[in-house]
């Protein structure tokens, strides 16, 4: 029996059921899943979907950008100078440094979901690197209104025009996603290899954003998770490698790594 083919079916099942309950708690209940437990869980079972599914030579890359993305957590926790002032909640707990642990899977989630994206562009590396962390911070824009106010995963010391969120969080998204592509393409020297899963799960957050977005009342916000879902299609048609939800797509392209 092949036993990693088993627990990555057992992740999926979980995301899906997860995903689907919190996309229904939050349009038709406007309220987190498991009084926050639930948010966390999600995080744990997606990161850890997208990391076992990755291919053997990713995996580290993986954890390496997770735990770069936790500690420029930290250090704005602490400081406030990378993206402003802001301190977490106890929704995303366990909590290190005052960071929740979760955010380590959120990082590598989403690093590796734009690298994915990337990987079929012909680009230089520097165009590249500035085009993943404008991608990145694009998707911070959709992300953190919800994520701070109705989901109250965070709270904003400093304030701004933007859904009350300062403008300096999203200099700070674009700066630190862009050392830490670097740092990864410095470190490593080559392209990611594909992984369907990290594709289906970074594009199910986003569906899940922008749609919470659009209950809530933060439209703009919900736009912005709609360009970003037109963007995921055109990248994927452009490098000619469509993703489909099926069972056998997936197997076929993921589990068998």
């Amino acid at each position: 029996m092949n036993w990693r083919k088993v627990i990555l079916s057992i992740l999926a099942g979980l995301f899906f059921f997860m995903l689907i309950g919190a996309i229904g708690s939050h349009i038709l209940l406007q309220q987190t899943p498991l009084n926050g437990f639930g948010s966390a869980s999600f995080l744990f079972v997606a990161g850890a979907l997208v990391l076992l599914s990755a291919p053997k030579t990713d995996r580290l890359r993986l954890l390496i950008v997770g735990g770069l993305g936790f500690i420029a957590e930290v250090v704005g926790v602490k400081f406030g100078w990378l993206f402003g002032r802001y301190t977490y909640t106890e929704v995303l707990a366990p909590n290190i440094s005052d960071v929740p642990l979760a955010m380590v899977f959120a990082w590598l989630i989403l690093i590796g979901y734009v690298k994915q994206l990337m990987g079929g562009i012909k680009i230089s590396a520097w165009g590249e690197i500035v085009l993943s962390g404008l991608w990145m911070t694009t998707i911070d824009l959709m992300l953190d209104p919800v994520a701070a106010h109705p989901f109250h995963f965070w709270m904003w010391i400093d304030t701004g025009v933007y859904y009350g969120i300062p403008a300096h969080n999203f200099l700070g998204w674009f700066v630190v996603s862009g050392v830490i592509f670097a740092l990864d393409k410095a470190m490593f020297k080559r392209r990611w290899d594909e992984n369907v899963w990290a594709r289906v799960v970074g594009l199910s957050i986003i569906v899940l954003y922008s749609s919470s977005a659009f209950a809530y009342g933060y439209v703009v916000a919900g736009c912005v998770g709609i360009l970003l879902v037109g963007g995921h299609m055109w990248l994927i048609r452009k490098t000619n490698t469509a993703l489909t939800l099926s069972p056998h797509k997936i197997n076929s392209a993921s589990l068998s790594n």
